[in-house]
């Protein structure tokens, strides 16, 4: 038989506080554990999409043309300078003159020789001996006029260009040109290693960017080159691997602004397909579409995508995600809706 237990006043009012405690200390507890529950659904781990590979080189800026002119053995030595330094000729402009020497004192000497021979024929005692006279004059006319072409010679623009004067050429030091000529176009010439010589190809488009103006640039690879080239001092550029073997690339710029011969140039090169590659958990189907989450400023926004191969870890996408965009990674494990607030940490949830 059961005791009852009479409880006075005071004891009831106690009972009825402590069992209203508990209840309202349950129902927090409760309602707790349900926010942190959408809480977590709510923190989501970001996956940022990648783009191609890039590939770095360095380069310099150098006219498409450019040639130095010398004074050669035949021609003897400079006589004069016919333009001035940084001026810019059109193709064919006569450059300079040179004089051969020994040329001109046998020029002399034939002339001199004439004129004795028009004295003596002036006092030859026939007709017979004026016309051997003449033949030797003859003769004589015909060496000058040979020497002639060649003692004195000029040398032309063998393209349009500027022009540089060379003054090393004008203290007679045959060993130096005497000017330079450079076309007003140019190309960048730059290195790839070994490695990267197999990802980029010729009539790819390509970015540059001048080093000293930070001004950018479009052009395009012309040529690839097949022979190893040897550095010529042990500084290694942007680019440039140590210890790897180089190749020359040539690359043809699509504007010329603003450029000079020798600037240097960072010479960036996409290498890679244009689909996307994601986590395949990032992705989910419905309606026989596929969808990812993507993250802008902590808002979840459903992204329709086209998928062009799905394997077990990751897919590729033909459409609907580009490179930096963020997505949710593991989306199939997530109740996430459009538009909802999400959290990539719980420094976030806390604020």
């Amino acid at each position: 038989m059961k005791k009852k237990i009479n409880l006075n006043k005071k004891q009831k009012i106690v009972l009825s506080i402590t069992i209203a405690s508990i209840l309202i200390a349950g129902a927090f507890v409760y309602s707790s554990i349900k926010s942190n529950k959408k809480q977590m659904n709510n923190l989501v781990e970001l996956y940022t999409v990648a783009g191609k590979e890039k590939i770095y080189m360095s380069g310099q800026v150098l006219p498409k043309n450019s040639q130095n002119l010398f004074v050669n053995s035949e021609q003897g030595e400079l006589d004069k300078i016919k333009v001035d330094d940084e001026q810019y000729v059109e193709k064919g402009t006569l450059l300079f003159t040179c004089k051969n020497t020994s040329q001109i004192n046998e020029i002399y000497n034939l002339k001199t020789a004439m004129a004795s021979k028009k004295k003596e024929r002036q006092n030859a005692p026939d007709d017979e001996s004026k016309k051997a006279i003449d033949m030797d004059i003859k003769d004589l006319n015909t060496q000058i006029s040979n020497l002639n072409k060649t003692a004195y010679q000029g040398v032309y623009a063998p393209f349009s260009g500027i022009v540089y004067v060379n003054d090393k050429s004008q203290n007679k030091d045959a060993s130096s040109p005497v000017v330079t000529i450079q076309t007003t176009d140019f190309y960048a010439s730059a290195q790839v290693n070994e490695r990267d010589s197999y990802k980029i190809s010729l009539n790819q488009d390509i970015e540059l960017t001048a080093i000293a103006t930070k001004q950018n640039y479009k052009g395009s690879i012309a040529k690839i080159g097949q022979r190893p080239i040897e550095s010529e001092n042990s500084d290694q550029g942007f680019g440039v691997s140590s210890g790897m073997t180089q190749y020359g690339v040539d690359i043809s710029l699509k504007n010329q602004e603003n450029l000079k011969s020798g600037l240097h140039v960072q010479i960036m090169a996409l290498y890679g397909s244009d689909e996307k590659k994601i986590p395949t958990e990032s992705i989910i189907t419905e309606d026989g579409k596929s969808y990812v989450y993507k993250i802008i400023d902590n808002v979840a926004y459903k992204s329709e995508i086209s998928i062009s191969k799905t394997q077990e870890d990751f897919s590729l996408v033909k459409s609907g995600v580009k490179e930096g965009d963020e997505i949710v990674k593991d989306i199939q494990s997530k109740n996430i809706t459009d538009g909802q607030i999400v959290y990539t940490s719980m420094d976030e949830i806390e604020q």
